[in-house]
């Protein structure tokens, strides 16, 4: 018989959420630098404009030109 995993065993979907409370109330250090928010932006960006032109390349460095 095959078991079945409990999801919150294998993605710990509330820790980046618990540890944003921890930061705000100086309990714990930030596991989340802003840097990666910004890529993670980025991508995002690169990938609307790209489904926008019909899936042409857009590369991150040309969001700023």
């Amino acid at each position: 018989m095959v078991s079945i995993p409990d999801p919150d065993d294998t993605y710990p979907r509330f820790t980046t959420a618990a540890n944003l409370v921890d930061v705000c109330l100086g309990r714990a250090p930030n596991g989340s630098p802003g840097t990666v928010g910004l890529r993670s932006v980025e991508l995002l960006d690169a990938a609307y404009r790209s489904a926008a032109d019909g899936g042409s390349v857009v590369a991150v460095n040309e969001l700023y030109d």
